[in-house]
């Protein structure tokens, strides 16, 4: 009988494994791989751009401009002080002589100490009191007219020669005594101009529920009240009687008053209500008062008050 052949697994073709991947896993990973490359490359450029300002700024000098003074300047203002000490060494040596002889006159009466620098001088000034003495001769001339020069300075519109003046002491006094006429000229400057008197009264508080203060305000005795035309004339008034106005005014703590907006009225007189706040105002403004004291310290006080504002005694009378 015939056996059956065996085939030997050596022979025998054995099937491969392959792996075969899905084409969408391929294009997955190679847009995964660009994008983490893009981020990548992105980081390093914000370093490197970040990083190079930094490294220029420290490499960076700074500059700095020398300037230099130009040698005409120095000139030109040595030129300008050149005339001004020239100028000034020359009453020097006219004064020079007078201190001298001052010394002279004054070392006798001075105590010890004054001698002892009058014998240094007078040791110092042999050697320099030959080329002096001519000078000497005419330091009585020089020294007429600093006396007169001194004195007649108010004077010198007057036109007088210095040699009249310094005999006469006298016209210095006349001089002293002509700036006091205008002291009470002051006043007619009100009255030529039509000008005006502003009297204050009737001061009450503006409310009385508040605490009583310890001493009410009042008006300085040195405020004047007296005013000229002008206080009249820019706002368009024309006094031809006696205005009465109530008006309301706040006084702080330093004695200022102020007139409290749109509490003006009008009493008696020719006025608008604008045209009297304003006047109202001018008037307190240039007064002071003392201030009111609650307890021991001042403090802001409204008040009700009442201006009379009449013209001159000698306009009423005309």
């Amino acid at each position: 009988m015939t056996q059956p052949t065996l085939i030997s697994n050596a022979n025998r073709e054995i099937p491969q494994r392959r792996h075969y991947d899905p084409p969408a896993l391929w294009v997955a990973t190679i847009l995964g791989s660009a994008v983490i490359h893009l981020c990548a490359f992105g980081l390093l450029r914000l370093l490197l751009l970040g990083g190079l300002p930094n490294l220029q700024s420290s490499r960076n000098l700074i500059a700095v401009d020398v300037i230099g003074i130009p040698a005409e300047a120095k000139t030109r203002t040595q030129a300008i002080q050149n005339p001004v000490s020239s100028a000034t060494r020359q009453p020097r040596s006219i004064n020079s002589p007078v201190k001298r002889t001052s010394n002279r006159t004054v070392n006798p009466q001075t105590p010890a100490k004054s001698t002892g620098s009058a014998s240094h001088s007078g040791s110092q000034q042999p050697g320099r009191q030959s080329p002096a003495t001519p000078s000497s001769g005419k330091q009585p001339s020089e020294r007429s007219p600093k006396p007169t020069s001194s004195k007649p300075s108010p004077s010198q519109p007057t036109g007088k020669s210095p040699d009249k003046i310094s005999p006469h002491p006298s016209p210095s006094k006349p001089s002293d005594q002509s700036p006091q006429p205008p002291a009470p000229g002051s006043q007619p400057d009100v009255q030529p101009g039509g000008g005006f008197s502003a009297s204050l009264g009737g001061l009450g508080l503006t409310d009385n529920r508040r605490d009583i203060p310890t001493q009410f305000a009042k008006l300085k005795s040195d405020s004047t009240t007296e005013f000229p035309i002008d206080y009249l004339t820019p706002l368009g008034i024309k006094l031809n009687g006696a205005i009465v106005l109530k008006v309301k005014v706040l006084i702080d703590e330093t004695g200022q008053g102020r007139v409290l907006p749109d509490s003006t009225q009008v009493v008696s007189g020719d006025i608008s209500a604008t045209q009297a706040e304003q006047l109202a105002q001018q008037i307190i403004e240039s007064w002071s008062f003392e201030p009111t004291y609650m307890g021991n310290g001042p403090v802001a006080q409204a008040y009700n008050l009442e201006l009379r504002i009449s013209p001159p005694i000698g306009r009423d009378e005309g």
